[in-house]
């Protein structure tokens, strides 16, 4: 269960109307759509006059946009629209741009440099790209091999560089799902420190960025699945951490609070920092000592530290 909705809910009203609306109905935070045909929104208006843009996204109602959904024929200019559509989210302070996946029948390779391209564009202003799968449209199995070639662009990779690296990313998508879910070497100390918090009576649950059968996979092999009530991933939440929204969303589903919860993780940035936003109490566990300036709840150095800390809300 999301505190979220879409404009796209109310596609006859106006915008500012819509906003209006859905600030009575006690939604917190708002998807703006972007569409050529029936959104409140127009790529090509966008485009065209991004102030007005701006100005008309400028009453939110308090409601808090989380994200950019973008859906335009694949025309020349379709770039030039979603650029616009990443500039109008940067404005709002919204970091996640969501875009339809091709019908299928589309070309592997159409579809993956479709992506690529797209993800280039958001990520040049500091933006991710979040993809919806729907009946008769493509789903991860085709989508996976994007996070690869992502990685190679990070690393300087390019083209021209490596002629084959559609192939070589849909290779290790493949590899990946077929070594990562196994791979279940524990923290020394893991199971009995989640033993004795469930013994505590603390309700147990995974928040975690990937997808959903390699996760789940990956705890019951791991003979940690058993101390877990649910695992929240971002295959199914439809949400990143650090993103707010997707602490949020645990919140929503569990039935807990903010002041309730401690995140437990060992990335600084999507674990502890996106936690300490959303209003949570951050264990960051750094067994390296990894050197930060960031204002965090508590930091342990091995696992065991967990049990000494004060817990409970």
């Amino acid at each position: 269960m999301f505190v979220c909705v879409s404009t796209e809910c109310l596609p006859d009203m106006p915008l500012a109307n819509a906003m209006e609306r859905l600030a009575e109905l006690e939604f917190t935070a708002v998807e703006l759509d972007v569409r050529a045909e029936g959104g409140h929104l127009d790529p090509v208006a966008v485009a065209a006059d991004p102030d007005a843009a701006i100005a008309a996204c400028s009453d939110l109602q308090r409601l808090r946009p989380v994200a950019v959904s973008f859906a335009a024929p694949e025309t020349p200019e379709m770039y030039d629209h979603f650029t616009a559509c990443c500039r109008l989210a940067k404005s709002l302070g919204v970091v996640t741009m969501v875009v339809e996946s091709s019908e299928l029948g589309t070309p592997f390779n159409g579809e993956i440099e479709r992506l690529r391209k797209l993800v280039a564009i958001a990520s040049g202003m500091g933006a991710v790209v979040g993809v919806i799968t729907a009946a008769g449209r493509m789903t991860q199995e085709v989508l996976r091999p994007l996070r690869f070639r992502r990685t190679f662009l990070r690393l300087g990779v390019r083209e021209e560089g490596a002629p084959d690296l559609d192939a070589l990313c849909e290779a290790m998508g493949e590899a990946y799902l077929g070594r990562a879910p196994y791979r279940t070497h524990l923290i020394p100390g893991a199971l009995d420190v989640l033993e004795t918090l469930q013994r505590r009576g603390h309700r147990l649950f995974v928040l975690t960025n990937g997808f959903d059968t390699v996760q789940r996979t990956k705890l019951d092999h791991s003979g940690l699945a058993p101390f877990f009530s649910d695992v929240f991933t971002s295959d199914s939440l439809g949400l990143k951490k650090p993103h707010r929204a997707a602490f949020e969303a645990v919140l929503a589903a569990t039935g807990s609070t903010a002041e309730r919860a401690v995140m437990v993780g060992d990335d600084l940035e999507c674990d502890v920092v996106g936690a300490r936003e959303a209003g949570w109490r951050q264990v960051h566990f750094n067994p390296d000592g990894e050197r930060h300036r960031e204002q965090i709840w508590r930091t342990i150095n091995r696992l065991p530290h967990l049990l000494e800390l004060p817990l409970g809300a």
